[in-house]
């Protein structure tokens, strides 16, 4: 009789450490954008609840945080890209 040996459940990988950008949430994942630039994707049950597109992650050794000041002043620099955009858009018809 031939015994097999039961496999554990694989551990998750630690989490980049830094700040990490949450780019999107899809099910159980959360597509991170890394302090290099890349992204990743990590399973929720890793990160902070209540986590929302946007958020910024302060990640240290001892854990991860949503850093919400972080969170504000990159949503806030976006608005003020977005509203300086759109100052510069053409009213009436645009012209090909």
């Amino acid at each position: 009789m031939s015994r097999h040996k039961r496999k554990s459940a694989p551990h998750p990988d630690p989490l980049p450490l830094g700040l990490l950008i949450i780019d999107g949430l899809e099910g159980d994942l959360a597509r991170v954008e890394l302090p290099n630039g890349g992204t990743q994707d990590i399973v929720l049950s890793q990160l902070p609840a209540g986590l929302k597109e946007g958020d910024v992650l302060l990640v240290t050794e001892a854990g991860a945080v949503i850093d919400h000041t972080e969170t504000q002043r990159r949503r806030e620099g976006a608005q003020t890209q977005l509203d300086a955009l759109n100052a510069q858009a053409p009213s009436g018809e645009i012209d090909l």
